[in-house]
């Protein structure tokens, strides 16, 4: 399973799905997340894969609010 950032449009975001078959591309498809609702609008009908498109997009929303640590600056 590959996930990736389609679109982050602010109060939508868009989720590649991309599963593998012996290395190569074998299904793909397109999930969107609604923010202000707080939920999928297009989920994954597969329950297993949309808790690894839920653990991305909770991965994806920590890295946009937490600062990186080469951001960080030491006295």
């Amino acid at each position: 399973m590959r996930f990736s950032l389609a679109r982050d449009l602010g109060a939508q975001l868009e989720v590649w799905v991309v599963c593998e078959s012996a290395h190569r591309p074998a299904a793909h498809g397109k999930l969107t997340y609604d923010r202000a609702l707080g939920q999928w609008t297009c989920a994954h009908p597969d329950a297993r894969i949309q808790k690894m498109a839920d653990c991305y997009l909770q991965s994806y929303l920590l890295r946009k609010v937490q600062p990186t640590l080469s951001s960080v600056t030491h006295d």
